[in-house]
């Protein structure tokens, strides 16, 4: 019996003291090892385009179709963002068209190179974006969903041009934007909608 427990002890004994040694070894190998590190940053590049408005002024649109001046229209970059133009019609009636000529946008000096890829005019009631070709004849609109057409919209601009910030006269463009009131618009009535010009990065080598 005494010899069976000292043998039981010798062979715990044993296998304590071979645990302890591989956890020695085990923490000696880890102190052998390494790590080299690379530490990334990537910064995207940058599609700055906005409209201008030299003088800070708005610019009052070519009006048709009112010998009395009885309507009037402009349009005017926002205060708060470079990137949206507010137009404004006055007291329309049918036959009155404003129109406005040399709608001015730049990029930013360090903006990629972007194509300018289709305009669209969205109305909504319901939520619908129209695309307008380059060349288009007018597009009628019912602005208040009562299938009626209330205007007719015209926008002209060198669609899929491309522009690169880096080549002089390059840097930027125009559009030129109509807006004709027609016989079946309601009497009375706020119509709103949005024009858009749609952009993508140009990555032609």
């Amino acid at each position: 019996m005494q010899r069976r427990r000292r043998s039981k002890r010798s062979g715990l004994l044993a296998a304590t003291a071979m645990i302890a040694a591989l956890a020695t070894l085990g923490l000696g190998y880890a102190t052998w090892t390494r790590q080299l590190t690379i530490n990334g940053t990537v910064d995207t590049a940058h599609m700055g385009m906005r409209w201008t408005d030299p003088d800070g002024n708005p610019d009052v649109c070519n009006e048709t179709g009112d010998p009395f001046n009885a309507a009037s229209a402009q349009i005017v970059r926002d205060t708060l963002d470079e990137q949206l133009l507010h137009f404004s019609l006055t007291n329309g009636f049918p036959g009155y068209a404003a129109e406005c000529s040399s709608v001015n946008w730049k990029m930013d000096s360090n903006s990629v190179p972007v194509s300018l890829t289709h305009l669209s005019v969205t109305t909504f009631f319901p939520p619908t974006e129209t695309l307008v070709a380059e060349g288009q004849p007018p597009t009628a609109f019912d602005l208040d969903g009562d299938g009626l057409d209330d205007v007719e919209i015209t926008i002209s601009g060198p669609i899929f041009a491309t522009y690169v910030p880096s080549l002089p006269g390059n840097t930027g463009g125009a559009l030129d934007f109509k807006v004709e009131v027609l016989p079946t618009a309601p009497e009375g009535a706020t119509l709103d909608f949005m024009a858009q010009l749609h952009f993508e990065i140009d990555t032609t080598p």
